[in-house]
């Protein structure tokens, strides 16, 4: 559920489209789509179509990319990649680096 301007929204559906590379994974555009019980429903024909649209408006060229679709908010907000002989998503680690604050670094690590 959903508060929006003081009113409760029910999801009903989540789609999570991702455009990626057919030789690698790499998911190359993601596209969520949300639909409240009471609003609009989208199909996964119209989310692909949003999804191709809307990389392509970012300067993405989309005629190369294959499409993937989940149901699963994980796979918007963790990185993924599409594993290419079953079209799942499928997490991916991400390395982050970060910095010691100024006053714990080793000066003599220069």
């Amino acid at each position: 559920m959903i508060i929006q301007a003081g009113i409760l929204q029910r999801l009903e559906t989540v789609r999570i489209v991702a455009l990626y590379e057919r030789d690698s994974g790499v998911i190359k555009h993601i596209h969520t789509v949300v639909n409240f019980e009471a609003g609009h429903s989208v199909s996964e024909e119209q989310a692909i179509e949003a999804a191709r649209r809307q990389a392509s408006n970012l300067g993405r060229s989309v005629d190369k990319l294959a499409t993937a679709v989940s149901t699963n908010l994980e796979h918007a907000i963790r990185p993924h990649r599409i594993d290419v002989a079953t079209g799942d998503f499928v997490p991916i680690q991400s390395e982050v680096l970060v910095q010691e604050p100024l006053e714990r670094r080793d000066p003599s690590a220069s």
